[in-house]
């Protein structure tokens, strides 16, 4: 609720300064490009920061698919590094860093025999970093595998949010609660049944 509160501000204010902060962002260049995509992999590693609302902002100034696109990016290879952490260091470790209750009960939720498919869809309803962690600490998936389903799973939400933080208030907030309305159905009817 906080993550998506603060979407909302950071796109109400982008819109409505829109040239101060495009100029702003724009001086800064391909260094800025570079900033919010480290921001985005230690967002990613560093469980439960978010970088949700910089989104706005930076598709106000670089446009929405080229923020989507260094979204996905950044996510990925935040993804990929806590991955990395889960395989090597495993549970000691993680649970430092992410609640190792909530680790054991996502484990249930990811079938052996539907794990790629399994990932792809947990990518939606799930953070991007506790999943991470989880299926590194497990060994569900391979390197090549893992970084697919990732990749395919967070594809559209980048697209969605950096379109969303272009659009006006109104529209962003029924987006938002069709989004989570969309999901709770997906969890309820075929989720349950997928991983029956």
């Amino acid at each position: 609720v906080i993550i998506i509160a603060l979407f909302i501000i950071s796109a109400f204010y982008s819109q409505k300064y829109g040239e101060e902060v495009g100029s702003f962002v724009e001086k800064g260049g391909a260094f800025g490009m570079v900033a919010y995509v480290v921001i985005a992999i230690i967002a990613t590693v560093a469980a439960p920061i978010s970088a949700a609302p910089l989104i706005p902002i930076a598709a106000g100034a670089w446009g929405a698919v080229l923020t989507a696109m260094l979204s996905i990016f950044g996510w990925t290879i935040g993804s990929l590094i806590a991955f990395a952490i889960g395989r090597k260091y495993g549970l000691p470790l993680v649970q430092k860093l992410v609640s190792g209750q909530k680790l054991e009960k996502l484990h249930k939720y990811i079938p052996r025999e539907k794990a790629f498919w399994s990932v792809v869809l947990l990518r939606i309803m799930i953070p991007v970093d506790l999943l991470s962690y989880a299926l590194g600490i497990f060994g569900i998936l391979d390197w090549k595998r893992y970084t697919l389903a990732t990749i395919i799973g967070i594809f559209p939400f980048a697209f969605i949010f950096a379109y969303l933080g272009t659009l006006p208030i109104l529209y962003q907030l029924f987006s938002i609660s069709a989004g989570i309305l969309l999901i709770f159905i997906i969890y309820i009817s075929g989720g349950k049944r997928f991983y029956r």
